[in-house]
């Protein structure tokens, strides 16, 4: 072989060895850092959030203790006192009593940490139909629920301010509580991953995300774990009375039920409103149950 001519092989490897690196190679190996070190980023972010929102907003600065004295009693009605619970930090009702009367059935009055009535009845399968609104006369709101089994039921809302019980005129539906509490479908119950779960792995997971959806009262902050789950608020009180009705009830039945439980609701908030102003009681100033 002539010692002129070069050895193609040793040429190939010579000038791969000195070719540079395409500009856009470069950028693309650049960029590859960055895409992980923002990946772990949100991953950990989302981790930070998940882990919030699962611990609870501490207990409410009101409880059954707060009303410590409180008695509602009344020369018209027979009136007992049912409040359960009221040493638990974390229950929602402060008081409750059955109240009793010759021409209704017994009506049930619960003070408790202000909460969304329809939506929280909604998630247990009843029927709403809001019958009379009198937010601007006096704050009330008259509600006749459905349930599942036909009963049929009337219902009295009003919103009190906790510092002084003073009526708000706002509406239980704007209250943020329940926005997590339960799917709508109750009878199906999330068992993890299972070999009946697997047979049916896309029905299954279908199943799943729409009862995490409802779960969340369809709020993609809470779904996806970003936000805490809404609280009862501290701030505003809700007095719930209730009856239950004969299983046929027509307008005259239903309208004769508002004014009863109007003059109930009346005679409770004058007790209930006379009695604070004598006796001192915790005044919050921000609710620790917000969403944070």
């Amino acid at each position: 072989m002539n010692d002129t001519e070069e050895d193609p092989a040793s040429n190939a490897t010579h000038s791969n060895a000195e070719s540079p690196v395409a500009p856009d190679e470069r950028r693309r190996g650049s960029w590859l850092p960055v895409c992980l070190i923002a990946c772990v980023f949100v991953v950990g972010f989302w981790e930070f959030m998940s882990h919030r929102s699962l611990q609870a907003g501490g207990p409410s600065r009101i409880t059954g203790k707060s009303l410590a004295g409180f008695a509602f009693d009344s020369d018209r009605w027979k009136v007992t006192d049912i409040t359960v619970g009221s040493d638990d930090p974390s229950a929602p009702t402060l008081v409750s009593y059955a109240v009793e009367s010759r021409e209704w059935p017994p009506a049930i009055i619960r003070l408790t940490l202000g909460y969304n009535m329809p939506e929280c009845m909604e998630i247990k399968h009843y029927d709403i139909t809001m019958i009379a609104d009198h937010l601007q006369r006096d704050g009330c709101q008259y509600w006749q629920l459905y349930s599942d089994s036909g009963a049929t039921s009337a219902w009295t809302t009003v919103m009190l301010r906790s510092a002084d019980f003073a009526v708000t005129g706002t509406s239980t539906s704007d209250m943020d509580f329940p926005r997590v509490i339960s799917g709508d479908n109750a009878r199906w119950v999330p068992q993890g991953l299972t070999l009946a779960s697997l047979r049916h792995p896309i029905r299954n997971f279908h199943a799943f995300m729409i009862n995490r959806w409802n779960a969340s009262r369809s709020d993609l902050a809470t779904f996806l774990k970003l936000r805490r789950p809404a609280m009862p608020s501290d701030e505003e009180l809700t007095v719930v009375i209730n009856m239950n009705l004969p299983a046929v009830a027509g307008p005259d039945t239903m309208s004769a039920a508002t004014a009863h439980l109007q003059l109930i609701n009346r005679a409770f908030l004058s007790a209930l409103q006379q009695w604070r102003s004598v006796n001192p009681m915790l005044n919050p100033s921000s609710s620790t149950h917000g969403e944070g």
